[in-house]
């Protein structure tokens, strides 16, 4: 009968969540409560040539994880992880000549790699290093090229050899016609490893089935605490160590696993949450990196229907390694309805020649600091340009986002006139200005269709002069504290909010160089309230 063996990867594949900056306390604490959730091997992190501090789970070395095992060395089996791209390694440097703080180390290939894999495995082996092979997107894998790859590895007879659904893409089908073939192929005396991830929300069920099957070869399953991982997360570590307890052998203990997600996790969820939802669902599907999902998802100015439309666009060649200036040329594309806005750009122009302006963005100091809006409206008495919603305040309404439209159309909100960008391609009512979408877009990905800047774009062309900014607020990683109207909070990644913040910032202040920017309500674009 086999032997089934956990590896918890948190400190590793849940490190892409938070980009691998636990704190070095937090690591320590979280390798010494993995050692006494007696979890059979724990990954602690990647070895890599790049130098990070202490508050990684990153190493330049071997060596540099021994002071956050603590002396425990003997208590537990230790791996880590390297990335065999397409850059020379310098393997001398990144690994001790024989094995102190570690025991294993995994390599991680695409397929143009795997000869250059099996000569630094041969080395690592020979070092006394134990050796896990894990091919990446296994699935894509045709079965000759399986089978040619097992050959080479038969021949070096490493710890471990893998199937990685790199992309959370497989069924149980596709898990046990891959088990099958590498069973029957690979020499009897090396593991097999199941790395899963949580697209289809399978990783659980696949695993169980993985473990069910009748085999005398170890199998090692590859888990996270709280599934933690990229986009929609891995296999969770405190679910399969309960079912094998339950089910087969009670030898984990489990309330170490909870105590590392109340103290560490919990934290980085709040801010940056993971798992399953639909976009990943869609990676999943169209068996491509999740990334294309993740990026089409922090736009929030599409919809699921138009993501799975996009994804459709990708090239069998493009799904396998993230593109992201293929996707935001996919996007754009979509998103281009080329029109002749001439006559609605002089109508507009003329409109508002000679006016003070004020813009304001769905930010929450609308409504905190909604007195001061409605003081500056009756002293100065500018029009008034709402972004994206509509409030009783305005002159106009500003939208270049689909979702946002149709959600005011449908609870028929939209009363003022409206100005929509071409990308939605459609009228409201006869009071309704259409401008084309390319030329408000900017040269940066991250806010490339941003509304508020695509906006003050079109009346900087247009000879506007002089532009007051009301709940401009910035993008704050408390994703309540966004925006006045808790129905506009979107599911956007923490880090990228705040880069995005940092980008719309650079593009205002590019702007104030040619046009009067004044920030009426508190803004994290502006150095100091200046009104």
């Amino acid at each position: 009968m086999s032997k089934i063996r956990i590896l918890d990867c948190t400190l590793r594949d849940g490190g892409y969540v938070n980009e691998w900056e636990f704190g070095k306390n937090a690591i320590q604490d979280i390798i010494s409560k993995l050692i006494k959730s007696k979890v059979d091997i724990i990954e602690c992190g990647f070895l890599t040539e790049k130098q990070y501090g202490k508050d990684f789970s990153l190493f330049n070395s071997t060596s540099a994880l021994k002071e956050f095992i603590n002396g425990n060395e003997k208590k537990g089996f230790f791996v880590l992880m390297l990335d065999i791209g397409d850059n020379d390694l310098n393997i001398d440097k990144l690994v001790d000549l024989k094995p102190q703080a570690i025991s294993g180390i995994r390599l991680t290939f695409n397929p143009n790699n795997i000869d250059k894999t099996i000569k630094i495995a041969e080395k690592l082996k020979k070092m006394g290093y134990k050796i896990f092979l894990q091919p990446m997107k296994t699935l894509n894998y045709k079965d000759d090229e399986l089978i040619n790859l097992i050959k080479k590895v038969n021949r070096l007879k490493p710890y471990a050899f893998y199937i990685v659904d790199s992309f959370g893409a497989m069924y149980k089908n596709d898990l046990l016609r891959l088990f099958y073939l590498v069973e029957n192929n690979l020499h009897e005396e090396i593991k097999i490893g199941f790395h899963s991830h949580n697209n289809l929300q399978l990783s659980f069920s696949l695993a169980q089935s993985l473990m069910n099957l009748k085999t005398k070869r170890d199998i090692i399953i590859d888990s996270s605490v709280f599934g933690m991982g990229r986009g929609a997360g891995n296999l969770a570590t405190e679910l399969i160590t309960r079912y094998i307890n339950d089910n087969i052998q009670n030898k984990y203990e489990i309330t170490p696993l909870l105590n590392i997600y109340d103290e560490y996790l919990s934290s980085i969820f709040a801010k940056t949450p993971w798992g399953y939802s639909l976009p990943h669902f869609l990676s999943a599907a169209h068996n491509c990196h999740p990334n294309y999902s993740t990026y089409l998802l922090n736009k929030q100015t599409i919809s699921v229907e138009t993501i799975n439309i996009l994804l459709k666009e990708l090239s069998e060649k493009d799904k396998s390694v993230y593109n992201k200036d293929l996707i935001e040329n996919i996007y754009l594309k979509y998103q281009k309805h080329k029109i002749d806005d001439k006559k609605t750009r002089k109508y507009l122009s003329d409109n508002f020649k000679g006016k003070e302006i004020l813009v304001l963005a769905p930010g929450e100091t609308i409504s905190s600091e909604s007195s001061k809006i409605q003081k500056f409206i009756e002293k100065e008495k500018p029009i008034v340009i709402s972004v994206n919603f509509s409030h009783n305040l305005c002159d106009y309404v500003f939208i270049s986002n689909v979702q946002r439209f149709n959600k005011l159309k449908n609870s028929n909100q939209l009363q003022e006139p409206v100005i929509i960008t071409s990308n939605i391609a459609q009228k409201t009512k006869e009071n309704t200005y259409i401008l084309n979408y390319e030329k408000l877009i900017l040269d940066d990905y991250r806010v490339s269709d941003n509304a508020g800047l695509m906006l003050i774009n079109f009346l900087i062309d247009v000879g506007v002069k002089n532009i007051t900014l009301g709940g401009f607020d910035g993008f704050n990683i408390n994703r309540e504290k966004n925006y006045f109207d808790k129905k506009l909070i979107s599911n956007i990644e923490s880090e990228e909010l705040i880069k995005k913040t940092a980008s719309v910032k650079e593009f205002l202040d590019k702007f104030s160089k040619t046009v009067r920017l004044e920030y009426l309500t508190t803004s994290l674009y502006a150095e100091s309230n200046k009104i």
